[in-house]
């Protein structure tokens, strides 16, 4: 029988396991990481992160993780706006004093937060359609038991 751990409000009832997924994971956000931290036994790197991705999409784990996040929120006073703001002064500061590689830096993140590069590429056929693909079957070499290739066609490598 599982050993719970009982929590509070949205966090509902956890494992051990999974709670200490939850307390590794508000350190640094990776769940791969906060999966091996935790205890849990993975044979790999991709069988780890696979497990983490199913673990924190559990709908007892996933409230728990975003009831721990806002409250590290509330506590630190640190929001997305507090931090734009601060990148802004922080920008500003950094092309007065000549450093624009700080500044360019600061720039680019600025302009991920409020969409301005997208990270993200859709590629689309003539007038937004479906990209066509046309396959094409390659000639045999001829080997025993194979069909010769057509004639005309080179099979030298």
């Amino acid at each position: 029988m599982k050993n719970k751990h009982s929590t509070n409000g949205a966090k509902g009832t956890l494992t051990e396991k999974q709670l200490r997924f939850v307390e590794e994971y508000l350190l640094d956000c990776n769940a791969t990481a906060a999966y091996k931290r935790a205890g849990y036994k993975v044979t790999s790197d991709a069988a780890a992160q696979a497990a983490a991705s199913r673990l924190s999409t559990n709908v007892k784990v996933s409230a728990t993780i975003r009831a721990g996040l806002e409250a590290r929120t509330q506590r630190t006073e640190i929001t997305a706006d507090w931090v734009v703001k601060e990148a802004c002064k922080t920008y500003n500061a950094a092309f007065e004093e000549g450093k624009y590689a700080a500044a360019a830096t600061l720039l680019t993140l600025l302009a991920k937060h409020t969409g301005g590069f997208s990270e993200r590429h859709e590629h689309t056929g003539a007038q937004g359609g479906d990209i066509r693909i046309r396959f094409v079957e390659f000639a045999r070499t001829g080997r025993a038991g194979e069909p010769a290739p057509p004639a005309g066609v080179s099979t030298a490598v």
